[in-house]
């Protein structure tokens, strides 16, 4: 959150908070098998992981991310993005799945550019990022 502030302030732009959260392996948290927004989710294909899993996690994870955007935002209304460039901020990308159900949920709303800010990223995430940008903006 801190890095996120001060780019905000120093490009004057309003900052809102996207709620997403990674589901953990279910013996070993850590290890993302995917994501989940609101509106949006990115699931890795694991055969091995019960669906009912999944599902409860998904469940779990949109109360917690609700409870969380109150603590922050109060009842405010997450800031009208159609037409608007936006800038996707994080401190890091694993695997890439928070990030790609950001921007799946964030497309819904017909933002005019998404621009995803980050500092490290795993060599081998690149490409799934590189093949989003040109289906996105050839």
């Amino acid at each position: 959150m801190p890095v996120v502030v001060i780019i905000a302030k120093s490009l004057h732009l309003p900052l809102d908070i996207v709620r997403s959260k990674k589901i953990g392996h279910p013996y070993n948290k850590e290890f993302a098998i995917g994501a989940v927004s609101m509106d949006s989710m990115v699931i890795d294909q694991h055969p091995d992981i019960r669906k009912e899993y999944i599902a409860t996690e998904i469940v779990r994870l949109q109360k917690l991310m609700q409870e969380k955007y109150e603590i922050y935002m109060g009842n405010r209304t997450p800031l009208e993005i159609k037409g608007k460039n936006v800038i996707i901020v994080d401190d890091g990308i694993a695997t890439g799945n928070t990030r790609l159900v950001n921007m799946n949920m964030l497309r819904k709303r017909n933002p005019a550019k998404i621009i995803v800010a980050v500092p490290v990223t795993p060599v081998d995430t690149v490409p799934v990022f590189e093949k989003i940008r040109i289906s996105l903006y050839s």
